[in-house]
This record gives C-alpha cells, structure tokens and sequence, in this order.
C-alpha cells in the first residue's frame, strides 16, 4: 500500500524523524519500458510493473509527456488485447479480461463480457449488477430514472425510484421533463424544462427535506449542460453552501436562501456580474463585474462574505482599496483559500479568514512576487536600490520555513536539496553539501524559473527535477537517481503527482445520498403552466 502522507502534512508536520521516503511512495508518475506502461513513485520504484499496453488514455501512438489522471482513485488498462482497470494503489480492480474497454461514470464500472451482456461493478471491482442483455442504469444523486414504456424508451413517461426501491414520482405524458441535480444541506435541486425546447429553456428549483416544493423553478437554467457542466467556462451546480445557494434570475446573480429569500443580490454593481463559486469551507465567495468606466472597460473583482458584505475589493488585477490589503486572485479561483497581506507584508489573520496564505507586497525596501502551492507559498524579494534578489518558502501560518537564499541557487524545502551551477557543471546537493548528481551543460527547470520568476514561478512539491540536457529531458530524484528520461523540443511541466488525496478518497466510505419527493406530477403540471419560461415557449410555439 502506498503511503498516504501528504505533502502538506509532512512540511507542516515539523516532525524531522519523518523521512521524505514516506512522502514519495505517494508521488507517482508514469514510465514505459519495453513497449509497457507502468507506474513509478518519486523514490524510482515500480508501483505498477509495466505491463499494460494502455494505462488510462495512454497508448502507444500517445505523445510524451505521460500524465495520468485518476478518476475517482481508479484507470482503464489494457493488456494482451483485452481490458480492465487498476486502483491508485496499484491493484487490479478489474481484471483485464473484457474485450471492450470498461467505461468509469458516477463511480460505477460499466463491464461487457464477450457474449454482449452488460453489468456494472463498483469502483472496487465487485459487480453489483448481474450480467443481462439489458444496458444497466445507475443511481444518481440516490435515484434512478425508471423508464414506463415496456418495448421503447420515452422522454415522458418514467418514474424516478431510491435504492430501497420505492417509486417517490411518476410521470405519465408530461409536457416537460424533471430532473434532480443534486442534494446539499437538506436541499434538493432540481431543473423542469419544456421537452420541445430544452434544458436551457428551463428552471431550477429545490425541495426540502421533505420532497415538498420549497423553492419554485423560477431561476435560470442557461448554464446547465449535461447536467452538471456549463455551455460555457463557468461550470455550475445549483447547491446550498453555508445556508445559501447561487441562482439566476435572467442575467441577475443572486443568492437565496432555503426559503427563496433573496439575501445577496448585486444590483448596485453597475454592468455584467459573473458570480464564480459557491461559498468556501471558510464562508467567503469571489464575484467579478465588468463595466465602462470614463470610456473604457473595468473589472472589479471582490470577495464577499454571506451577509453579501464587501471583504475585499480589487480593480483590473491592481492593488486592493484604501485598506491597503492586497490580494492576488489570479491563482485562487477556485482553491477555497484567498491569500492576502496588509502594508510592509504582515499577514492578515482575523477570526473571519481562518486560513490565509501569506502575499506580501511592496514596500520601500523590497518588492515581493509570490507564487503558492500545497506545501507553502515562495516568496521573492527584490531590493529596489541593488537589484539583488533571495527567497523563502512562507507556510499557511505565514512562518518561513528557511531564511531567504540567494536567487541562483535552487532550495527545496521538501528535501533540503539544493541545485545551483559550478561553472558549466549543474549540481544536485544534500544538506551536508554532498553532490548527489551532477550534469555537464545541463539547465535545471527549478532553477530557471526560480531566475525568471517575474514570469510566473513554478514550485516543485514532487522531489522530482527536471533537467534538460540539449533536447533530452531527464529526471532525476531526490536521492540523485535517473528514474526516466527522453526526447523533447521543449520543457514540460514535472510529470509526478503526488495523490495522496486520491487515495484517502478512494478507501473512503462511500456516503449514501438520501432524496425525497413527496411533490406528485398534478402539483408540477400546474407549476409548470404558470413557469414565465413554459408561458414564453408556449407564445413562441403559438406564433409559428
């Protein structure tokens, strides 16, 4: 079993007995050998021996970089023609003996064996469905759409049924169709759409714990596609978080909440609004509007609170208000976490924003660039009168980790490792200054873009280096080892991961979701006739 220490947890743990060896059975990549795919760990030890002649959607006519992405702590193999699928921790879940590829969705394996009959099997390989000749149908969101029509499948006739095997609503030629699109906080969300016009010419809505109607379908259902992802980049699932929920009426952001009480809305911002999370773990959300202002267009970027209160406020990416609290929202989108410092660099820390990273900014002496990843935030600082610059790595609590080091020389302070340049000679050294590795000619990647950091600093958290030698691209670990390496005309990003998070969701209990709908189809039939977008299709309908 792989190790499950995470990165943070090990810089942050301040525990010197553990050793890096814990961490780096959890930092994987992929390697091919003889033709085979297999998996490698940051120590260089094959985790999966290669043997599959396709890991994921790796095949042989792939092109390098090898990533892999886990869906769900598991990936389709392939190997002597048929297929199956292996665990993040390197188990094959699903032997390689099905001709077609089994297709992973709502955690679930759809398998066909070789004489056409399907079933389904969980993310552990036991099959929870017995093979038949009929395509199976899952559970999502805790119910599974039931199709009435015995020969055909119809748009208007089905029942929604719970994995007790309770029928909660029926629909027998309806207008419209009903969907349920998710379950948070005790509320149900759920989109009706007319079925001649489709689902972005519908409404959201939710139920309460109950499966009564407590919220109407009057809310725009525009950005739903496919159910969960948007038509466009906003990916949006109508959920409660913190006791609101985000929705649209027409092109108007507003939060509501369980009873539809509009509690934030935004129509004091003047110009577009674009509302892009939910409320964090901490309870605070990021909204961006855009408008002309003396001729030309401006973008206020905010973070509010759930009173709809104004935290902080930036313009055009610039510095913050009069507060003088800066803040860089460009890497933190969606992380959970805003990182923000007040004047000369001191880190904010109040009883509202619990969890921080550490942005310095300018002052007279220095100027300050940042770049963040799970193991801390580097920061470089730049003396404004010598042009000489040093860094350090900053944790969540805003401590250094080291003291500031000069800029040519590349610390890691996952491993103490460092790499710097002797004459034409690239060197990776311990902490006892014992060369580890060393390269003629050779350029570092972590110590390029550390030199080049006003273009964006990248943080190794892998123990893994990069190192270009002419159009050779090697990787060296920690301990000095070459544990892969080829040709490319360009550099890539460090193809280790670290996954711990991947695996702890694996092995983690899967938590049943409990749906009720107590409303019946006579109540939704009437609510969908007074719809303002079922009237205005109707209209349109009419006219043609």
């Amino acid at each position: 079993m792989f190790g499950q220490l995470s990165i943070s947890e090990f810089v942050h743990s301040g525990n010197s007995s553990l050793s890096f060896d814990t961490v780096a059975t959890s930092i994987l990549s992929v390697k091919k050998q003889d033709g085979k795919f297999g998996i490698i760990n940051a120590s260089g030890e094959w985790m999966v021996s290669p043997q599959y002649t396709q890991l994921g959607h790796l095949t042989d006519e792939s092109r390098k970089p090898y990533q892999l992405d886990w869906k769900n702590g598991v990936v389709i193999v392939s190997k002597s023609g048929k297929y199956g699928a292996i665990n993040c921790f390197g188990e094959e879940v699903i032997p390689c003996i099905y001709i077609h590829a089994p297709t992973f969705r709502n955690g679930l394996f759809y398998l066909e064996d070789n004489t056409g009959k399907y079933a389904l099997a969980d993310r552990t390989g036991k099959i929870v469905s017995k093979f038949t000749t009929a395509y199976p149908s899952v559970f999502q969101h805790g119910l599974k759409r039931v199709n009435l029509n015995k020969y055909q499948a119809s748009a208007n006739n089905y029942a929604f049924v719970n994995k007790k095997g309770d029928t909660l609503i029926r629909f027998s030629s309806a207008d419209y169709a009903f969907s349920v699109l998710g379950h948070s906080e005790g509320m149900t969300a759920f989109v009706m759409y007319p079925l001649v016009y489709g689902l972005t010419q519908g409404g959201i809505g939710f139920l309460d714990a109950t499966g009564k109607l407590a919220i109407p379908p009057v809310y725009a259902s525009k950005h739903l596609k496919d159910m969960e992802v948007s038509a466009e980049w906003w990916n949006y699932k109508p959920a409660f978080h913190k006791g609101l929920a985000l929705v649209l009426k027409g092109d108007t952001v507003i939060y509501i909440d369980k009873t539809g009480k509009e509690i934030i809305h935004f129509r004091d911002r003047p110009g577009e609004i674009v509302a892009r999370d939910n409320f964090n773990a901490n309870g605070f959300t990021q909204i961006t509007y855009y408008f002309n202002e003396n001729e030309r267009r401006v973008r206020y970027t905010e973070i509010i609170d759930t009173t709809g209160a104004t935290i902080l406020q930036i313009k055009n990416d610039g510095h913050i208000g009069n507060d003088g609290i800066e803040v860089d929202f460009s890497r933190y989108e969606h992380s959970g976490y805003f990182p923000v410092v007040e004047p000369k660099g001191k880190t904010l820390y109040t009883s509202k924003l619990e969890k921080i990273l550490f942005i310095p900014r300018s002052d007279e002496q220095y100027a300050y660039f940042s770049y963040s990843n799970d193991m801390g935030t580097c920061i470089v600082r730049e003396d404004k009168q010598t042009g000489t610059s040093e860094y350090t790595h900053i944790n969540p609590a805003g401590n250094q980790l080291y003291p500031y080091r000069p800029i040519h020389t590349y610390f890691d302070p996952l491993t103490n490792n460092t790499i710097s340049m002797n004459g034409t000679l690239l060197e990776l050294k311990n902490t006892s200054g014992e060369v580890l590795y060393s390269c003629d000619s050779c350029e570092s990647t972590d110590l390029n873009r550390l030199k080049n950091y006003r273009g964006g600093l990248y943080n190794n958290s892998t123990g893994v280096y990069e190192i270009h030698k002419g159009k050779e691209i090697l990787f060296v670990n920690y301990k000095g080892m070459l544990i892969d390496q080829f040709y490319s005309k360009q550099e890539v990003a460090i193809l280790f991961s670290h996954i711990s998070a991947e695996q702890k969701a694996y092995i983690a209990p899967e938590v049943s979701t409990e749906v009720s709908i107590t409303i019946r189809q006579t109540d939704l039939d009437q609510l969908y006739k007074i719809m303002p977008w079922s009237t205005a299709n109707r209209a349109k309908s009419g006219n043609r």
